[in-house]
């Protein structure tokens, strides 16, 4: 959805540091790149810089971005977090010649490993992403793929449910220009509340409404770009388009596992929707479900006989003794993290139930990071009760069971007592114990 802006809002949106690219907004927008910039970069590379990222570069050489993205990596879907135009002198974790020069680093080393020797320019530049763990390339070497995109994200541990557990790259698409037409809204800023993506955008129209006549004239047209961006799962629902829509049915789907909305999974059974269907993460409606809380939802997919495989992995810390040995007769995997989650959780029987289903000699490969685990809890739970009990002073040394206040050259010791009401009572143990007392009286009115 095109919108034309006259010369006085494009001031005015230049003044607020917003920038249009694909109809997309780009906050904290950069100024355009220079060619002295553009031609350094260039030479850094194997083939020309693209077309659309030059474009892209002399809209807003930087920036962030408040909207959302999905990539298929291999056979699962993840959500990429594109929220940072990498320029030189960005705050980020690196900038972009910070960037440049880890991927000039990683080629070398990997020309290297192999024997051979490196060409000295780079196949793909990084042009933007989030923090250290997930970046953007547009694939400048000549070739068909010249201009692509590719999405590179870092793999989190296996405790991270519904996440990539290596590091995985993905073709997103042909140009800058079509990644920019995939960024969407998942959740409508303006009814959403704190979830979503796009709340920092409305946040940023209503400052540039208040500039001034032609500050309202481009805020109401942003606005609209916004909302056209936005996945109405619920009109499709209402209209019956949902299930030709895979983007819209997975977000319907994953919304109703974990709000635990039962008349939306009604109409979706009555439209016989696939339960089964993988969401993002690779989960299903079940181990959403699981891992939400929503146990009326879980029962829902259960009764219908959604595949059980992954759902103790998701949701071990919601299940009760009894489910937890359903979803084990169904076929789920139990693996350390879902015994963890279950004894992070106080569901100490369920992680009995699941160390007996992992086998003894499984079990007992367990156990030496079980003891070492809990050591490292042991060692949290003292360092939190020792900054609970101590008491600061201003040029005091303090410890747990005393401290120490010095004033004009005298030091006097005191014993130090944290209440159960939250109080701290402060005394010195050279006093008698009526005095004690008085002074605790004291002390607590304080």
């Amino acid at each position: 959805m095109a919108e034309t802006f006259s010369e006085g809002e494009r001031e005015a949106m230049r003044e607020a540091r917003i920038a249009l690219f694909e109809d997309r907004l780009i906050l904290e927008a950069q100024p355009p790149v220079d060619d002295v910039t553009l031609a350094r970069i260039a030479k850094k590379c194997a083939g020309p810089l693209p077309e659309d990222l030059i474009a892209l570069w002399r809209t807003s050489f930087g920036g962030t971005l408040g909207y959302d993205l999905r990539a298929s990596f291999k056979d699962q879907e993840a959500s990429l977090s594109f929220t940072e135009l990498f320029f030189p002198g960005s705050d980020g974790y690196r900038d972009l010649w910070g960037w440049i020069e880890h991927e000039e680093e990683l080629a070398q080393e990997s020309a290297e490993e192999q024997g051979k020797s490196w060409a000295g320019v780079l196949d793909a530049v990084p042009f933007g992403g989030f923090d250290y763990a997930e970046r953007l390339y547009a694939i400048v070497s000549p070739g068909r793929d010249h201009g692509a995109v590719l999405a590179w994200m870092q793999g989190l541990p296996p405790a991270w449910i519904f996440r990539l557990h290596e590091d995985s790259v993905a073709s997103l698409c042909d140009s800058v220009r079509a990644l920019f037409r995939m960024l969407v809204l998942e959740v409508d800023p303006e009814t959403g509340g704190e979830e979503g993506s796009g709340r920092h955008m409305l946040e940023a129209i209503d400052h540039l409404a208040s500039s001034g006549g032609e500050g309202r004239g481009a805020a109401e047209k942003l606005r609209g770009l916004v909302r056209g961006t936005v996945l109405d799962w619920r009109a499709a629902l209402a209209d019956g388009s949902l299930l030709s829509n895979r983007a819209l049915r997975r977000l319907c789907l994953e919304h109703a596992a974990c709000k635990d909305d039962l008349e939306i999974l009604g109409r979706l059974a009555w439209m016989r929707c696939d339960f089964s269907e993988a969401l993002r993460g690779g989960g299903n409606g079940l181990d959403y479900a699981l891992a939400s809380g929503a146990l009326r939802a879980a029962r829902f997919f259960l009764d219908r006989g959604v595949p059980a495989t992954g759902s103790l992995r998701a949701g071990a810390r919601n299940a009760d003794v009894e489910l937890a040995q359903e979803l084990l007769r169904r076929g789920a995997e139990v693996d350390a993290n879902a015994i963890f989650a279950a004894v992070d959780a106080g569901r100490l029987e369920t992680a009995f139930v699941l160390l007996d289903a992992l086998g003894r000699a499984a079990a007992k490969r367990l156990a030496p990071f079980a003891r070492r685990r809990a050591d490292d809890e042991e060692q949290s739970a003292q360092r939190l009760e020792a900054r609970t009990a101590a008491v600061q002073c201003p040029g005091s040394r303090v410890s747990v069971a005393s401290c120490t206040i010095s004033t004009a050259g005298r030091s006097r010791r005191f014993d130090v007592t944290g209440a159960d009401d939250g109080r701290t009572e402060i005394r010195d143990p050279r006093e008698p114990s009526c005095a004690r007392d008085k002074a605790s009286r004291r002390q607590s009115a304080r």
